[in-house]
């Protein structure tokens, strides 16, 4: 401002340099005149937009608002007369409440110097005729979104939407609405939110491009995104990689998709300019690196291992780093986990192990990433990271699904003492539910559940009810099972207690009854007690 003002009006201004004195010339009216260039300030329209967040009297006079920015600015007659055009329009209708500073601005471009608002998360999503769904209203809370349903219904859908309503770009392919549906009735509707800011923002389907057109400001931008994919493929998405939103840069594309193997063994891409770039060591690599570098990487190796140890299927089985070794045929020093029966190199160890390292490692990765790129970029960090999970149990055993939730909340949680984590995981696991009874808060968790109704998909949000057991977790309405047994053993079941609410039941047909229960159940079932004594009653030689 102190250059706009000595540059463009230094003569009519009387300042000493090196003093915080400032005065005006005596002729300065004129030679403000000189600079209008034979144009006139529209006062009214400078007051309109000086005092927008203003909430002025309804109905107030044009007038009004002219001669407040007169009062506030002591403007005098002399340069009233000069300097200003002072007509005012017949009427004026001010908005009430006053239209917010963004909206206004994305009316009329923001300047191009202002940096976007980072930080949101997701606070809606609606999906309007897109796969299987008519009409869906997912509404997460700020921590834990944890989504059910049963196969085909689009948990994993709803979770490509939430990557793509939240950064602008799909993880894989679109979303594609039914080849029936009417020409306007697929729409993807979101609001992203960071305390009280807050925007809806409404996407159409282009048919003639097969394509959805993200409608988000440039400048309202989410915090760091991760998505753990259900084929073991993850993507990340840093708004510090490029210092303009949005904007196509070759050098520091904003999303970053990991095949399992360009995880392993590291991404890159191609420059045009500077040929080859790696975009990220991989892995294999990474952890090596960091073990062995001592201060240079040491706190990225203690927040790896602090990972791997909250990640551990229990305190007494931990994920510690052994030595690194070397695997015939690969030139490269190999990380290795120190098991019960030895340093194993984390290409031999199980899926399961696999993928919660890869997991591990990844928020690690993408954390310190954004940490170094703000540092480059001389911004703030991120203090909002949106973590996105499909199949969180896939190739867990039940005991590991049963922390894994805890788990994930608090290396999310730890990676900053100030990060504020919101998390979203599609899960089939019973196992899972029951370990995420011992953190679940109403107040910022919620369970989200896909059911079909009329051939078509839709949401209920459930209450985070502690059931205690996996088998009450499968006859809940989460998973619908009228059984925790077999579907054998269920059927035989159920064609018991038919028969119990008949008041004379044919006596082969009870003697049927028992022979499949005696096959398919086990010999302390509960249900026996009150089965035997109807079936000797009636004729079964039990």
């Amino acid at each position: 401002m102190q250059r706009i003002t000595t540059d463009t009006f230094g003569d009519t201004l009387l300042h000493d340099k090196g003093t915080s004195e400032w005065g005006w010339c005596s002729d300065y009216v004129g030679r403000l005149v000189g600079h209008l260039d034979g144009h006139r300030i529209p006062a009214f329209d400078l007051a309109v937009w000086l005092f927008r967040d203003k909430a002025w009297e309804p109905g107030c006079a044009p007038e009004t608002v002219r001669d407040y920015l007169f009062e506030q600015y002591g403007v005098t007659e002399n340069e009233k007369a000069k300097l200003f055009d002072t007509t005012v329009p017949k009427t004026c209708d001010m908005q009430e409440p006053p239209i917010p500073e963004r909206e206004l601005l994305d009316a009329i471009r923001w300047p191009p110097d202002v940096l976007p608002e980072e930080g949101l998360a997701l606070h809606m999503l609606e999906l309007d005729r897109i796969g299987p769904v008519r009409h869906l209203r997912y509404q997460p809370k700020e921590r834990l979104n944890v989504i059910t349903g049963d196969n085909s219904l689009g948990k994993t859908l709803l979770l490509d939407c939430v990557w793509w309503a939240l950064t602008g770009e799909w993880a894989d392919r679109p979303a594609l609405p039914p080849l029936d549906a009417p020409k306007q009735a697929p729409r993807i509707r979101f609001r992203l939110q960071r305390e009280e800011s807050a925007k809806t923002l409404t996407a159409d389907y282009r048919w003639e491009h097969h394509s959805w057109q993200h409608p988000a400001s440039l400048h309202e931008l989410p915090g760091l995104v991760v998505y753990a994919r259900y084929d073991g493929s993850f993507a990340v998405w840093d708004p510090s990689r490029s210092p303009l939103p949005r904007r196509q840069d070759v050098g520091r594309p904003r999303q970053l998709l990991f095949r399992r193997s360009e995880l392993w063994d590291g991404l890159h891409i191609d420059d045009p300019f500077e040929g080859n770039r790696w975009i990220c060591n991989g892995l294999i690599r990474d952890w090596v690196n960091w073990q062995r570098s001592g201060e240079s990487h040491g706190k990225r190796f203690k927040a790896f291992t602090a990972t791997l140890a909250q990640l551990s299927p229990s305190p007494d089985e931990p994920l510690v780093p052994g030595e690194p070794a070397r695997l015939p045929f690969d030139s490269r020093d190999m990380p290795t986990l120190r098991l019960p029966y030895g340093d194993i190199p984390i290409r031999l160890c199980s899926a399961g192990i696999q993928r919660i390292v890869a997991l591990g490692y990844l928020l690690v990765w993408a954390w310190f990433e954004h940490l170094e790129n703000s540092r480059q970029l001389r911004r703030v960090p991120q203090r909002t990271l949106v973590f996105l999970m499909d199949e969180v149990e896939a190739h867990l055993h039940p005991r590991w699904q049963r922390v894994i939730v805890p788990a994930l909340i608090s290396v999310v949680s730890n990676l900053a003492p100030d990060l504020r984590p919101q998390i979203h995981l599609a899960t089939h696991s019973p196992m899972v539910m029951v370990g995420l009874e011992v953190v679940a808060d109403d107040g910022v968790d919620s369970l989200h559940h896909l059911v079909l109704q009329n051939q078509f998909v839709s949401i209920e949000t459930l209450p985070m009810i502690r059931r205690g057991r996996a088998d009450r977790w499968l006859i809940s309405e989460v998973f619908g099972l009228l059984h925790a047994r077999s579907l054998e053993a269920e059927q035989a079941i159920e064609r018991a207690k038919t028969l119990q609410q008949i008041d004379e039941p044919p006596p082969a047909d009870v003697r049927e009854a028992h022979e499949r229960l005696v096959r398919y159940l086990a010999p302390d079932d509960e249900f026996w007690p009150r089965w035997v004594f109807f079936a000797k009653t009636h004729g079964a030689d039990v």
